[in-house]
């Protein structure tokens, strides 16, 4: 009990410390800007893109950046001054002293988040004129992978990646998908969501034609059935994707909304069409996705905790620095981590140059100088020296990336609880090891 009476002063003075040092001003800074100001003509979807959007990047940064400027020279700036000396003179060890300044820290920054998340709520609200526009919930398939008719659908050129199954209608391959139905309940639509890997091998280009027919029911898959026995088709579509995003076919409300005739499962058959068209498939090539289950604002809360997990991972990047570093050193440091931490996905871009993956069936969509400079900047030995390096400090350093949810809350993607604890395992992975070096590190500033 004495434990976390310790904990719980310190973190207190930590929340209040904070609070003194106008933060505030930042609060009040983010409410004005999620003001809805006088935006261009545009629907109200789009515009609620817009605004979420601009409210959740605004949101992520400016949090970070005042918890990086306010926790990284405290440790250092206090022990200089001799303010942190009463502290220290109570019965409390050191490294209790770094977890309760965690967790004073962790404390305002959920008090932060609720606060601006309300604020931008109310911002959204407003500016959609009330109109909630509600996620599309994914359903997978029921089996680990597809089932293929006529064949298994595998391809393996020299121009393809290997670690992918091409599929080409000159040999008739087919990809079926089966998904129940059992669990939805009165959906508001329904859509099948198409995301693969297509190649056109005639321009190269990342294009394919495909067919997709829906039968009622689950197929059963006999070794030594090459055809499958389907009944009438309750929907058939065949479409031209063009673009490297998923791409969304809405079914008829005939198949979904009338109760007594639903039927309880689909199969999906998907085909490529034309032998010039090679696509690659795997389990989630196509879902199923419904809308009408979840609430859109309920989504955009989830959405903001991002700003709550990046300054969690922030405020132990900024101790770990205080406790090592002098206090302009530790800002410096602090804002490298930031600014690495969100360029990361850059990084691994240019070691995917480094390792010629930029010779692919894409880079006609790029200029030619840019193919030309990533020629020559694979000949020179000494930048590709930089290979293994650059890949070992991807994989470990902290990446914020992996926290942004702007995503998911423009296109109204339901975000999965799941999703959100393995974002907080993900802090935990590098908070803790931060955190107990943090500690070592201020004991070592109090010896001196």
């Amino acid at each position: 009990m004495a434990l976390f009476s310790k904990l719980y002063g310190v973190s207190l003075v930590t929340v209040l410390e904070a609070l003194r040092n106008r933060l505030w001003v930042i609060i009040g800074v983010l409410v004005l800007l999620f003001i809805p100001l006088s935006l261009p003509s545009m629907g109200l979807y789009d515009k609620y893109k817009l605004m979420a959007n601009t409210q959740l990047i605004l949101m992520n940064l400016l949090v970070s950046l005042t918890f990086l400027f306010f926790y990284a020279p405290q440790l250092g700036r206090e022990l200089e001054e001799r303010t942190l000396l009463p502290s220290l003179a109570k019965p409390i060890s050191r490294p209790l002293f770094i977890v309760g300044r965690y967790l004073g820290g962790a404390a305002t920054a959920f008090i932060i988040t609720v606060l601006v998340t309300v604020a931008g709520l109310i911002s959204l609200m407003v500016g959609t004129q009330g109109n909630e526009f509600e996620p599309r919930v994914y359903h997978n398939q029921l089996h680990d992978k597809p089932k293929f008719q006529d064949g298994e659908g595998l391809f393996v050129l020299s121009a393809f990646p290997k670690d992918k199954l091409w599929m080409n209608d000159a040999d008739n391959h087919r990809a079926l998908y089966q998904f129940e139905l059992t669990g939805i309940d009165n959906p508001h639509t329904m859509s099948l969501s198409l995301a693969m890997d297509r190649l056109n091998i005639q321009t190269k280009s990342r294009n394919a034609r495909v067919h997709i027919t829906v039968y009622d029911g689950l197929v059963g898959f006999d070794q030594q059935l090459s055809s499958p026995v389907f009944s009438s088709p309750l929907f058939s579509s065949e479409l031209y994707l063009n673009d490297s995003q998923e791409t969304l076919i809405d079914l008829p409300e005939s198949l979904y909304r009338a109760a007594a005739s639903r039927p309880t499962s689909l199969t999906v058959m998907l085909r490529p069409v034309g032998s010039v068209y090679f696509i690659s498939v795997d389990n989630h090539s196509v879902q199923l996705t419904t809308t009408g289950e979840v609430s859109g604002w309920w989504n955009y809360v989830k959405g903001c905790t991002s700003s709550f997990l990046s300054a969690l991972l922030i405020i132990s990047i900024a101790l770990f620095c205080s406790a090592w570093l002098s206090g302009k050193m530790a800002i410096l440091v602090s804002l490298f981590c930031l600014f690495i931490g969100n360029a990361l996905d850059y990084v691994r871009s240019f070691i995917h140059l480094l390792d010629g993956n930029q010779a692919d069936f894409a880079t006609d969509q790029f200029p030619a100088q840019v193919n030309d400079w990533g020629q020559s900047l694979l000949e020179i030995d000494a930048v590709m020296l930089l290979k293994k390096p650059l890949s070992w400090f991807v994989e470990y350093f902290p990446d914020f990336n992996q926290l942004a949810l702007n995503h998911w809350v423009t296109q109204s993607i339901f975000i999965e609880n799941d999703l959100l604890l393995s974002q907080l395992v993900y802090v935990g992975t590098y908070a803790i090891p931060l955190l107990l070096l943090s500690m070592i590190g201020f004991q070592r500033q109090c010896l001196r």
